[in-house]
């Protein structure tokens, strides 16, 4: 059942639910715009499924069973295919992002967020990502940890601004080098879209976070203080809080 594979899957067998912010038009990726013409870039199909019902069959097989889906630019696509049953069984709560040609990813993140006070997982919806990627993330024991990848160093370079990052080195990281060791956490030091060198960068951010039920307060904690504080202001690299995206 889906309550044993949550348990099976969460260490402190909590329920948890995902955040799906698929709002956005990508008009920034000209490339794209021939196949994003009618729909969203989640609704392309690959072998005959959607990005975003890959992704929803891919945590539901973890045990998750409650998706909030945030919609937006093109969202008939969307909600056509949640009317049709093509996302399963799960719990799909499909929430629309009125503003999504004026905001940013953050404050889609946040009207899904609204409908959620236990452990959650965010992704991306044009994101693709195999069983184990969550399946680890899952197992982490902090408030807010995101999914990180070194790959893209060698990938060819790509027509958007990538979310790079910057980690902090420790011991413990050389000793697993020199042992050839995995090292499954790191600490971010820095994080953004324009702020860091490409070849200073040591990750790029996937698209994919884990908040614990202290991590979700405090993100809900610290967006409530910047929207009063920032709503008319720059805020890190975004014009303001309502344009910010996740890696503000």
């Amino acid at each position: 059942t889906h309550k044993e594979q949550e348990r099976k899957y969460s260490p402190s067998n909590e329920t948890i639910s995902v955040v799906i912010p698929a709002a956005a038009d990508h008009k920034s990726q000209i490339q794209l715009n021939p196949l994003l013409k009618d729909h969203p870039l989640c609704m392309i199909e690959l072998a005959g499924k959607t990005l975003v019902a890959r992704q929803i069959e891919t945590l539901v097989s973890l045990g998750i069973n409650n998706f909030c889906l945030v919609t937006g630019h093109n969202r008939e696509g969307l909600e056509y295919q949640y009317l049709r049953g093509q996302f399963g069984g799960p719990s799909v709560n499909l929430i629309r992002n009125e503003n999504y040609s004026t905001t940013g990813s953050a404050y889609s993140v946040m009207l899904g967020l609204k409908h959620t006070d236990e452990k959650t997982l965010i992704v991306y919806s044009d994101i693709i990502f195999d069983r184990h990627v969550p399946e680890e993330l899952l197992q982490s024991p902090y408030p807010i940890t995101l999914v990180i990848d070194q790959a893209f160093r060698d990938l060819p370079r790509r027509d958007k601004a990538l979310d790079l990052t910057q980690t902090v080195t420790t011991l413990g990281d050389a000793y697993a080098a020199r042992n050839m060791l995995p090292v499954k956490f790191k600490k971010i030091s820095k994080i953004g879209k324009n702020n860091i060198e490409f070849s200073k960068a040591s990750h790029e951010f996937i698209g994919m976070m884990l908040l614990s039920k202290e991590g979700l307060q405090l993100m809900k904690t610290a967006w409530g203080g910047a929207q009063k504080k920032y709503w008319d202001k720059e805020f890190f690299e975004a014009k303001n809080i309502e344009q910010a995206s996740m890696t503000d």
